[in-house]
């Protein structure tokens, strides 16, 4: 251990910044909170036209907005999942004028249209299924488009009932899994935080046990605390 935690020292001092790189992604990171294979996570392009109210609204506001409203649309066109989130948000407002003197017909859809990334993570077991054509079929829905799609993820129309999540216990629905993965749009760095706060909170309920975030790690404390263990 000694010589480890040493060889890891000189390997660190001696790393450049500009060398060390990360190998995550929001699926991977997804994947690993919930517990299930990467193949469940799938991502999908969506293309939404907005009421004049959301063409006006700040991005997290609307990125909150618009994920409550795909994950409303997807309920009777998916089987059991964890969640769905909002990763990534571009707006096009077209000829929507934003001005506070303006009243316009906050309910009625505008030319403004929210290009979105919507991630969902499926539950373990059989295949997962998604009717993205019945998706499509939703109000204010341009298109849904397959991004990253494993095989084991099925978004053709099905030929039977899906066997949609009953009420309530999608996780995805949940306002604590919105509080803790909705900065996952921040980018990576933004995203591994907000996915360690996932799996602090879902240890803390399985487990029971109270958790302290550790905020750095001191390579010398951490020898010291493995050798009082042994």
């Amino acid at each position: 251990l000694q010589t480890s935690t040493d060889a890891l020292q000189e390997n660190a001092a001696g790393m450049n910044s500009a060398s060390v790189a990360f190998d995550v992604s929001p699926r991977s990171m997804m994947a690993k909170a919930f517990d299930v294979p990467e193949d469940r996570v799938a991502t999908f392009e969506a293309k939404l036209s907005l009421t004049y109210a959301e063409a006006c609204m700040e991005p997290p506001a609307l990125q909150a907005a618009l994920r409550e409203t795909l994950d409303d649309y997807v309920q009777t066109s998916i089987s059991e999942y964890h969640t769905l989130q909002v990763t990534t948000l571009s707006v096009d407002r077209g000829d929507v004028q934003c001005d506070r003197r303006s009243s316009p017909r906050t309910r009625a859809l505008s030319s403004a249209v929210a290009t979105v990334t919507m991630l969902l993570v499926f539950q373990k077991g059989g295949e997962s299924q998604i009717n993205i054509a019945d998706i499509a079929t939703r109000p204010g829905v341009q298109s849904i488009t397959p991004l990253t799609v494993s095989r084991d993820v099925n978004t053709a129309p099905p030929a039977g009932p899906i066997e949609t999540p009953a009420p309530g216990s999608s996780e995805g629905s949940s306002s604590s899994d919105v509080a803790l993965i909705g900065g996952i749009a921040g980018g990576i760095a933004g995203l591994v935080l907000v996915v360690l706060a996932v799996v602090l909170y879902t240890r803390s309920k399985k487990a029971e046990e109270q958790i302290a975030a550790v905020q750095t790690i001191n390579i010398n404390d951490l020898k010291g605390q493995l050798a009082e263990d042994v």
